[in-house]
């Protein structure tokens, strides 16, 4: 009996023991991984807006609760200490730019409107208030576009002028007989008289106008399609061609595709 009675007594201690053991255990682990304890946690680890969020959430009536507030006040101290010197450090970069594009903007000569324009734009967003800048910047910006729009003028007159060499490489020959070959409606012989006659008219017609003997050609070959076409009227290319040269006088510097058009309303 007396056997029984010490295993009771001593399975209820060790149950007791157990449960204290298990408390404890709990307690320890809700202190461990309480607001304070985790914040000053991610603190250590140079979280420091991680560890406010954690701070904030301890109770006043947590004994920690005044270490917390203090941890609280020395981290809005070294964020915003952050933030000054993060701030100082872009200044001074700031300053330093600008130092070294006002040296470099002097070393660009004034022709290059284009190294001036991006200079000054630069400066211009480094320090909006700067009326100088600003000045400059619009200056060069205007006498880039200008000479932007000079340079496009300039290569659309080199791509004209090859344009027309190009067509006028072609000789007279060629083309007297390309014409002569049309307006009989097959290849004739190169000797055939219209050829020279043909040849004779562009040389006059390339003195007496401003067009290419290429473009005279061709625009002789479209005022009879028209004339054929819309007006149901058939007239010859040499017909067209001699009553064109006749109608400009000699010395002349007309647009032939102006008296051609004027010839073609006259006759339909």
């Amino acid at each position: 009996m007396k056997k029984k009675y010490f295993l009771i007594i001593a399975f209820l201690i060790f149950t007791m023991l157990i449960c204290i053991a298990v408390f404890w255990r709990m307690d320890y682990l809700a202190t461990y991984f309480s607001p304070y304890n985790s914040g000053i946690k991610l603190y250590q680890e140079g979280h420091l807006h991680e560890a406010k969020t954690q701070l904030t959430k301890v109770a006043p009536q947590d004994k920690k609760y005044t270490e917390a507030q203090n941890m609280l006040s020395a981290i809005d101290q070294e964020i915003e200490d952050a933030r000054i010197k993060e701030e100082a450090e872009k200044e001074s970069l700031r300053i330093k730019e600008i130092t070294q594009l006002e040296e470099e903007v002097k070393e660009v000569p004034y022709s290059d409107y284009e190294k001036n324009y991006q200079i000054y734009k630069r400066l211009c967003e480094l320090n909006p208030n700067n009326d100088g800048y600003l000045k400059k910047m619009n200056q060069y910006k205007t006498l880039y576009a200008e000479q932007v729009d000079e340079q496009y003028k300039e290569s659309q007159r080199i791509m004209e002028e090859r344009k027309s060499d190009q067509e006028n490489a072609e000789s007279y020959d060629e083309i007297a007989f390309k014409l002569a070959s049309i307006d009989k409606g097959k290849i004739i012989n190169r000797d055939d008289v219209s050829v020279n006659r043909f040849r004779y008219l562009l040389q006059i017609l390339d003195d007496k106008t401003s067009e290419t003997k290429v473009q005279i050609a061709d625009m002789t070959v479209k005022a009879q399609q028209i004339l054929r076409d819309e007006y149901g009227k058939e007239v010859s290319l040499l017909f067209l061609m001699e009553n064109v040269n006749d109608s400009i006088p000699s010395g002349a510097n007309v647009k032939y595709a102006g008296i051609i058009t004027a010839y073609l309303l006259m006759i339909k």
